[in-house]
């Protein structure tokens, strides 16, 4: 994972998530720092071209 500032004074964190479990453990992490989650996204590594 990494963490960088955004525009607005923010962090973001972004990085690759393995499957559900690893997301829940990131979040239970977000929450036990008392941290603010303004937004998810996904993010497809390998999007499907359609024609």
């Amino acid at each position: 994972m990494t963490i960088s500032g955004d525009a607005c004074g923010g962090s973001l964190l972004t990085g690759e998530v393995r499957d559900q479990a690893d997301l829940f453990g990131i979040l239970l992490i977000v929450r036990d720092l008392g941290l603010t989650l303004v937004n998810v996204i996904r993010v497809d590594r390998n999007p499907k071209v359609v024609k």
